[in-house]
């Protein structure tokens, strides 16, 4: 099979349904083939550069592009993009429509109850319709679905809640999890009516937690949605929240050498203990050198304060705030959680770091240092 230029095979499989391998054989490109017919291109199961423009698979190099993040906040028909210090009101959810159903799912959840909604989104932005991933996801060649469907005007279900989709590249989380789909072409316009649904998904199943789809399986999904879980959480619960901003992609490299040495005199230092066999940081593994505000730590024993569900990390509440001032919408409450998880991926992403989660010095300092263009 040819390809043009490099092309990430285990991407291509993802996109179309395929079983990951990373190898092109004859089963994958059928389902290319299939994916090619459904999309209104030519079905001939190669990835020129048309198929790879539809996928979002169209940067260089030998992987996907990391997903854009739009330079400012896109309108929607019904929801108009806020500005930063506008209230955003949880609205009142669109129709469901119901029309279609996905055959690629299980009719039950193998012995499992529902736990969590899992977020997921279209793709890098690249103009694709409502309509088309609706078909898409009930395609039987797809062997890909998700229970909605939702973008700033419409919600689709074509899997019912008390059935297992297929969604998630992981087993147990198909069986646990309510899967959304998001559009991707307008993130703050469809951002409500995600609330709005989680809301009302929670009036059936009780309070569950909000995951990305990358905290089940090695992906960049939900891409420009990461950030502003956190908002739809909040805004789901509360009804109103103050309006989230985009977060902005970088406009150059960390500064480096007299630079870096004039923008440090201005940035806090990394509060936590580093010391060999004591490397601190802010994150929620078991070990002890992981802080994650919740409880008492006695490598940082002036760090922790107040008790129970009212703990908090001093430095982290200070991070949290400068990650609010780069456009986020985190609680500065000094405890670490999902909504500070993704944003510290996030911020990794932008400066090109590991994406581990884990607030380090080089995570830290990032927040202030990594230039932010409007």
């Amino acid at each position: 099979m040819k390809h043009e230029g490099l092309l990430d095979h285990a991407a291509v499989q993802r996109v179309v349904g395929a079983s990951v391998d990373g190898k092109i054989g004859t089963g994958t490109v059928g389902k290319i083939k299939a994916w090619q017919k459904a999309h209104g291109l030519t079905a001939d199961g190669k990835v020129g550069a048309g198929t790879k423009r539809a996928m979002g698979l169209a940067g260089k190099g030998d992987a996907a592009p990391a997903p854009a993040i739009p330079a400012g906040p896109v309108g929607g028909a019904s929801v108009p993009a806020p500005r930063q210090d506008d209230v955003l009101t949880l609205p009142a959810l669109p129709a469901v429509e119901a029309a279609k159903s996905s055959p690629n799912c299980n009719t039950d959840r193998k012995g499992h109850s529902v736990k969590h909604i899992t977020v997921h989104w279209w793709g890098k932005p690249s103009g694709q319709s409502f309509d088309g991933i609706v078909d898409w996801l009930c395609n039987p060649e797809a062997n890909v679905s998700a229970h909605y469907v939702i973008s700033a005007t419409r919600v689709a279900r074509i899997v019912d809640e008390s059935h297992r989709s297929w969604a998630n590249g992981n087993s147990v989380a198909n069986s646990e999890s309510i899967t959304i789909e998001c559009d991707p072409n307008n993130v703050l316009g469809t951002l409500p009516v995600l609330a709005a649904l989680v809301a009302d998904i929670r009036s059936r199943w009780g309070d569950l937690p909000i995951y990305p789809h990358q905290h089940w399986t090695s992906t960049e999904c939900p891409g420009d949605y990461l950030p502003h879980l956190g908002a739809a959480d909040q805004l789901a619960r509360a009804g109103k929240i103050t309006a989230p901003t985009t977060p902005v992609s970088t406009g150059g490299k960390l500064p480096t050498g007299k630079e870096l040495l004039v923008k440090l005199v201005d940035v806090p230092d990394f509060p936590l203990l580093r010391t060999p066999g004591n490397l601190c940081y802010y994150g929620g593994d078991s070990g002890q050198t992981a802080v994650s505000g919740k409880m008492p730590n006695s490598l940082v024993p002036g760090e922790i304060t107040g008790t129970g569900s009212r703990s908090g990390a001093q430095g982290l509440k200070t991070w949290q705030a400068q990650m609010n001032a780069r456009g986020y919408s985190l609680t500065v409450d000094g405890r670490y959680g999902d909504a500070t998880e993704n944003a510290a991926k996030n911020l990794q992403r932008l400066a090109g770091f590991t994406q581990d989660g884990k607030i380090g010095p080089a995570t830290w300092f990032a927040a202030w240092l990594l230039p932010v263009v409007s």
